[in-house]
């Protein structure tokens, strides 16, 4: 079967939404439909493919199943076509290279920017002094109370 690795490899790192752990049913769930799907592949799938074996998994009274599983399977592809990216960036050779002499930012014949009147931006959130008293905030409370003690 081809890409069998690949699964292998994916199922093993499968992550959920929210970047957890993906649990078993969802790892044999996925893996089920990849080897489903990639039984009746020979080469890298096309838009045909998919939409052929929408067609052998639809089921009528649940529409959702079968675009998930689509989902599923576009995921896995998608993953692929990431890890050798990264597997081609890793394998190429180490160029040295030779010093060279920056040019210059600024040329002489050029004017610098005017550093005078860009705006400085204010910090976000809450002020660190109090205003009123001109003490700094340094210590935090969090306090819950009940409707009758208050």
């Amino acid at each position: 079967m081809i890409f069998a690795d690949e699964i292998k490899q994916y199922i093993s790192q499968l992550k959920t939404n929210s970047g957890n752990t993906a649990g078993v049913q969802e790892r044999t769930r996925t893996e089920n439909v990849l080897r489903m799907f990639c039984e009746r592949l020979d080469t890298w799938p096309e838009e045909t493919d998919y939409e052929a074996f929408r067609t052998t998994i639809d089921k009528p009274d649940n529409p959702k199943f079968a675009t998930e599983n689509i989902n599923r399977i576009k995921k896995f592809f998608t993953w692929i076509n990431s890890e050798r990216r990264n597997d081609t960036m890793t394998e190429n050779e180490v160029i040295d290279v030779e010093e060279t002499t920056q040019p210059e930012l600024f040329p002489d014949n050029e004017p610098e920017a005017d550093t005078e009147n860009v705006p400085v931006k204010k910090k976000t959130g809450r002020k660190v002094f109090d205003t009123v008293n001109g003490e700094k905030k340094s210590e935090k409370l969090m306090l819950y109370c009940t409707p009758q003690l208050i």
